[in-house]
């Protein structure tokens, strides 16, 4: 049975700052950032906003998905969409990052998105997490039939009808 802290809201503000001002921003909070997340910063699928918008994030368990045995991020996007929730851009990982230093250690945020290409071998997406060293905004690479455990950690979606596949980033 999911608990009540399996589904939590979060607002971000997202936009205003380009991938450089996005890296300077993070560096003056002592962030740290894997090879992956460099590479996602430096792809022309990281599109970032010009103007700043309010969005509304999901933060949620796959338990509360109904993945109690976990599952692929297949699954998990479906059971997601099934709640209407949908994926997020690129852009939101850093800026919600930056919204999130207060994250207690140890475990993940993943921020669900598109992949930004087809090959398995580039990073997926963004995931936050604090430590022992600090705070970290980190990129991933998983293949489409990696299973992820039920207690992984916790899942950002996008809330309603603002979700990334709708074009507005420039």
């Amino acid at each position: 049975m999911p608990r009540p802290e399996d589904y939590q809201l979060q607002t971000v503000q997202v936009g205003g700052l380009d991938a450089e001002a996005l890296r300077t921003a993070l560096a003056a909070e002592g962030i740290q950032l894997n090879a992956y997340a460099e590479s996602l910063l430096r792809s022309p699928a990281f599109r970032t906003r010009h103007r700043v918008e309010t969005v509304t994030l999901a933060l949620v368990s796959l338990p509360w998905l109904g993945l109690r045995n976990g599952g692929t991020f297949g699954d998990i996007v479906a059971r997601a969409k099934a709640r209407k929730l949908g994926l997020c851009g690129l852009d939101i990982a850093p800026h919600l990052r930056l919204t999130m230093l207060q994250q207690p250690l140890g475990p993940y945020l993943t921020v669900a998105s598109a992949p930004p290409g087809p090959r398995e071998d580039r990073p997926n997406g963004f995931y936050l997490r604090r430590r022992t060293d600090g705070l970290w905004l980190r990129g991933y690479a998983a293949s489409a039939d990696h299973v992820y455990a039920a207690e992984f950690g916790t899942w950002a979606f996008c809330v309603a009808d603002r979700v990334a596949s709708e074009g507005r980033h420039s």
